[in-house]
């Protein structure tokens, strides 16, 4: 597997060289790479889902949402081990995937198994693995077909300058692919404070090798809160000709009726969804927009409610 070093910001690499995710690889390394894979990438709060769940729902997406536009050469930001760089890398349709993440040991100790191990010892230079940082994609121009995002564009600190530079290197007629978290329009700016300043739990933060006495919140590990208008806001301004959001949301219910009303729902296309649980209304869990909810069983043994958020070039 290809491993290229791109040019880091002094400042984000000191704050990456004393973040967690740069010393979690020490702790799970030896580990089997099924194990990597729910602990770095999911932080270990889906330990029941598979790699072909993961896989069924990216089709599903490509399928039934992309038209097919998950192909040709990509680029994952934020991949962490290569998961979702590695399962995209195995569709027949993408030639190449390319792989960014700030964290260098991820890339150098995690990346090669997790990519051995869904690709296949043959298969594994179909995925470059780029130490850096996604606000300098040492790319050319409409050099890509699309960039896929799964829950690290919500830690851009500029999400307008970040969006700028992945709409520089996609294609024309290429698609931004992001599985992230939209916050309800509703929710004011002191809101979105009030959900940066909560702490971790003493025993997430003994995962991450900090001491549970010492206060760590998501705001000290790097987080960022989005609406989704701010969201739609930024890619538009960044060029993209438009933007689909669809809140996915799983069909599990303790409830019967409500789980069987769900599933009848999950077997309509996901626009056709949309159009109908718009005429609902529909409370946010866990503060994320339910504008153009979708239900599908392929995330039920996800840990959180997914914003699926398109931008278009």
């Amino acid at each position: 597997m290809e491993i290229v070093s791109w040019n880091i910001n002094p400042d984000l690499k000191k704050v990456t060289d004393e973040h967690y995710r740069s010393r979690v690889h020490g702790s799970v390394k030896r580990k089997h790479p099924m194990d990597i894979i729910r602990e770095v990438t999911f932080d270990g709060g889906a330990p029941e889902l598979t790699l072909d769940e993961v896989s069924a729902f990216i089709a599903y997406v490509d399928r039934h949402v992309l038209h097919g536009n998950i192909r040709g050469i990509g680029l994952d930001v934020g991949g962490g081990p290569g998961t979702m760089s590695s399962i995209l890398a195995k569709k027949p349709e993408v030639e190449k995937m390319y792989s960014v993440e700030v964290s260098a040991n991820l890339i150098t100790e995690l990346m090669p198994v997790v990519a051995e191990y869904i690709l296949g010892k043959e298969n594994v230079n179909i995925v470059v693995g780029c130490i850096g940082e996604f606000d300098n994609i040492e790319l050319p121009d409409n050099s890509l077909d699309f960039v896929f995002d799964f829950f690290a564009l919500h830690h851009s600190g500029d999400l307008k300058k970040t969006l700028a530079e992945i709409y520089r290197v996609l294609k024309p007629g290429g698609v931004l692919v992001c599985f992230d978290k939209a916050r309800d329009d509703a929710m004011s700016e002191a809101d979105l404070e009030r959900l940066l300043d909560i702490e971790y739990p003493a025993s997430f933060k003994e995962k991450m090798g900090i001491d549970p006495k010492v206060k760590h919140t998501r705001r000290m590990n790097g987080e960022y809160e989005y609406r989704l208008k701010d969201w739609r806001q930024h890619v538009l301004h960044a060029g993209f000709s438009s933007m689909e959001h669809f809140n996915v949301a799983r069909t599990v219910s303790a409830m019967l009726l409500v789980r069987a009303a769900k599933y009848a729902l999950s077997l309509l296309p996901p626009r056709l969804q949309a159009h109908i649980t718009r005429l609902f209304p529909i409370t946010p869990t866990s503060n994320i927009s339910a504008n153009n909810r979708v239900y599908t069983p392929l995330v039920n043994h996800f840990q959180k409610e997914i914003s699926l958020i398109i931008g278009y070039k």
